[in-house]
C-alpha cells in the first residue's frame, strides 16, 4: 500500500540563474542579468503528471536593477489524468549586504545585514504552509518557502492565479556582490493525487502540510 501511495507524488524543479553583470552610476544601482538557461529535473511516478511553467517570463527582457520588478509567474499545469493538489517551493537567496533607502528625499545607506535578495507578493488561492529560514544549501543561504494551491487541480487545469506575478530585486548598494556572481532562485513544483491526500488534519491547510511531509519523506529516502 505504501508503494502505491508513493507513485502518486510528482516533483518538477526549475532554477532561475541570475548573474551580476555590471554596475551603473549611483550609490544604489548594480545590474543583474538573468541567465536564459533553465535547468529542470522531472520526477514522475504513476499517473500524476505536472508541468511547471512561467508564461510571462521573457528571456529577451531579463535585465533587472535594484528596486526594479521583473515578470516571473510560476504556475503548475496538470498534464495527467488524475485530479491533484499542487505545491510550489521557493528558495529565496540571502546575502549579507548593505542597502539604500530613500528617506525624506535622501538616500540612506543601511548597515549590512543578512537579507533576502528578492521579494514577491503571493497571490490569492495560495497558502504558505511552511517556512525554513537561513537554510544552507551548497554553501549558499536561502529562506525556503512552501506554498499550497487552495483548490483541487483537475486534469488539464492550471493554477490560476500564479503563485506570484513578479519578483523585485533588493535595492542593494553597488559593489556589495562581485560582478559575474551567479545567484540562483530555485523553484520546485510538487503534486499529490487528490484521492490519496488521506490525512486527518482539521483543515485543508493542515491536511496538505501533513500529506506533503509524508510523501516527500518517501522520495527523500
Amino acid at each position: 500500500m505504501q508503494n502505491t501511495k508513493k507513485k502518486r507524488f510528482v516533483i518538477i524543479a526549475v532554477t532561475a540563474c541570475l548573474m551580476i553583470s555590471a554596475a551603473a552610476a549611483g550609490i544604489s544601482l548594480a545590474t543583474l542579468t538573468a541567465d536564459t538557461e533553465k535547468r529542470a529535473n522531472v520526477f514522475t511516478f504513476g499517473n500524476v503528471d505536472i508541468d511547471l511553467e512561467e508564461p510571462n517570463w521573457d528571456d529577451q527582457n531579463n535585465i533587472v536593477y535594484p528596486g526594479k520588478a521583473i515578470a516571473k509567474d510560476p504556475v503548475v499545469r496538470n498534464t495527467g489524468r488524475n485530479d491533484l493538489y499542487a505545491y510550489i517551493e521557493v528558495k529565496v537567496p540571502k546575502r549579507s549586504v548593505r542597502t539604500v533607502e530613500n528617506t525624506d528625499g535622501r538616500d540612506v545607506i543601511r548597515d549590512a545585514a543578512l537579507q533576502e535578495l528578492f521579494s514577491y507578493n503571493v497571490s490569492d488561492k495560495w497558502t504558505e504552509i511552511s517556512r525554513e529560514p537561513d537554510k544552507e544549501i551548497d554553501g549558499e543561504v536561502y529562506d525556503v518557502y512552501l506554498y499550497a494551491y487552495n483548490e483541487v487541480l483537475t486534469s488539464g487545469g492550471v493554477t490560476d492565479p500564479p503563485l506570484f506575478n513578479e519578483v523585485k530585486y533588493i535595492n542593494m548598494l553597488e559593489g556589495e556582490i562581485e560582478m559575474d556572481t551567479v545567484i540562483e532562485m530555485p523553484i520546485t513544483a510538487y503534486a499529490i493525487q487528490s484521492d490519496y491526500l488521506g490525512e486527518s488534519g482539521e483543515d485543508l491547510k493542515q491536511k496538505m502540510t501533513d500529506a506533503f511531509n509524508k510523501y516527500k519523506s518517501q522520495i527523500d529516502g
